[in-house]
C-alpha cells in the first residue's frame, strides 16, 4: 500500500540513502541538516515521504525561493528510489502536493 505523510526527523538517513542512489552523490544527513538549518524560516517550505508497505522509497518538497519569491510559486522535487520508479510514485506524490499547493493558494486568498 502507498500512503504519503509529512517528513520527519527520523526519515533523514532514509533520504539521504535515496538521494545518494538517485543522483550518484554522497550527502550525508549531516549535509541535509545543515542545509535545512540555512532555508530562510520565513520561506514556505513542505517535505513529505512516500511510503510502500512502511518502507520510505521517496521524498519530495515544495518551497517557495528565497532567492527569487514570487508569490505563489514554488521549486518542486521528488527522488524516488531506483527499485520502485516506473510505478506511478513520484505521480502520486506530485498529485498529493498539487491538491495541498491549491489549498495554500485558496486559503491565502481569504480576508482574515
Amino acid at each position: 500500500m502507498v500512503t504519503i505523510r509529512d517528513f520527519t526527523d527520523q526519515d533523514y538517513a532514509a533520504l539521504a540513502e535515496v538521494h545518494n542512489l538517485v543522483w550518484g552523490e554522497q550527502r550525508t544527513v549531516e549535509d541535509i541538516r545543515a542545509e535545512d538549518a540555512d532555508f530562510p524560516s520565513q520561506s514556505f517550505r513542505a517535505r513529505s515521504v512516500v511510503e510502500v508497505d512502511g518502507t520510505a522509497v521517496a521524498f519530495g518538497s515544495a518551497s517557495e525561493t528565497p532567492w527569487a519569491y514570487a508569490p505563489h510559486k514554488y521549486f518542486i522535487k521528488c527522488v524516488v528510489h531506483p527499485h520502485y520508479q516506473g510505478r506511478g510514485i513520484g505521480s502520486a506524490w506530485y498529485a498529493h502536493v498539487s491538491r495541498g499547493r491549491q489549498q495554500r493558494r485558496t486559503a491565502s486568498a481569504q480576508p482574515t
